[in-house]
């Protein structure tokens, strides 16, 4: 059986690894030239994520992951904070978790190894379709195609395969934009190490925008220690900083009323005189004459309703 996938991310690589080390003739194609070309920095991975790789990749491969991994029970607990730093609680206890954290470089790096020459960098999937007889087939950028018995789609998000056979797009966008990097703890200074940690957080802002913060220490705090074995890129405590802010409008933001801030008195931008019904002795009443009050220094929005910065006493000396 001629099996190919599309996409040789970390989820096409762990399929092709299983399919190889069980028999099948499998090809998998990817545009990137490098296998390090990859997004996102690290990889949470459960007690059922590393079971299902040990069925997939040789022992040896398993060993190297275990070596570069960060163990998440020797992390302090993930902290909470709102937008202005405070902290708002602390996550459940890990002592007891069997998770790891790994480089997204590093895994792919070792499935990469684990699907050898079955792995053609470089080539790019422009088309899909069927032959006459209905064999799949995949159309190359240099134009040359490939058949196969089973066609797999694992190119991402916006995966080819995936609009092909719906024939359109499969997702949308979900009003966020993200953008991330990383530093290592060294560059940080004293009070920034304190502040955050060896631990994960997530700080929570408005209208849904927040910040993640990771920590990865494969080397303090290795699964396994083997340092003949680890393969990490990752040489020391490292911070990942993942940031989520909603997606701006900008038709809808040019269609809205422009809004000015002023700050104290200004010609025609006064609170309006405020009217009381007041006593000769200056005591409410509501069969007296009225007093008109001046107004007071303010601070104002253009469309909302002006709050004074201060207010003059009621009570009159007798």
């Amino acid at each position: 059986m001629r099996i190919i996938v599309v996409g040789g991310g970390i989820g096409g690589l762990a399929l092709a690894a299983g399919m190889r080390r069980h028999g099948f003739d499998v090809a998998v194609f990817d545009r990137d030239t490098d296998v390090a070309a990859t997004g996102g920095y690290h990889i949470t991975l459960d007690g059922r994520a590393q079971a299902a790789l040990r069925e997939l990749v040789p022992p040896e491969i398993v060993e190297q992951l275990l070596a570069s991994a960060s163990a998440l029970r020797l992390r302090a607990p993930d902290a909470f904070w709102n937008r202005r730093g405070r902290l708002l609680g602390r996550g459940p206890r890990l002592a007891d978790s069997p998770s790891v954290d790994i480089d997204r470089v590093t895994l792919r790096t070792l499935l990469a190894d684990a699907v050898g020459d079955d792995l053609q960098l470089g080539r790019t999937v422009t088309d899909i379709g069927r032959t006459d007889d209905g064999t799949p087939q995949v159309v190359l950028a240099d134009g040359s195609l490939r058949r196969c018995d089973l066609l797999v789609g694992a190119d991402g998000t916006h995966s080819l395969v995936a609009r092909r056979l719906a024939g359109g797009p499969t997702n949308k966008p979900a009003g966020f934009v993200g953008f991330s990097g990383r530093t290592t703890a060294e560059d940080l200074s004293p009070r920034e190490r304190q502040r955050l940690g060896p631990r994960s957080g997530l700080a929570i802002g408005p209208r849904g925008a927040a910040l993640y913060v990771g920590f990865l220490d494969p080397v303090g705090n290795a699964v396994l220690d083997a340092p003949s074995r680890r393969a990490a890129i990752t040489s020391g405590p490292t911070y990942i900083l993942g940031r989520d802010v909603p997606r701006i409008r900008w038709d809808r933001l040019d269609a809205r009323p422009q809004r000015r801030r002023v700050t104290g008195r200004a010609a025609g931008q006064v609170p309006p005189p405020r009217v009381e019904r007041t006593s000769a002795r200056g005591h409410r009443t509501g069969r007296s004459r009225q007093r008109r009050r001046l107004p007071v220094p303010c601070r104002l929005v253009t469309g909302t309703r002006p709050r004074p910065l201060a207010r003059r006493s009621r009570h009159r000396p007798r």
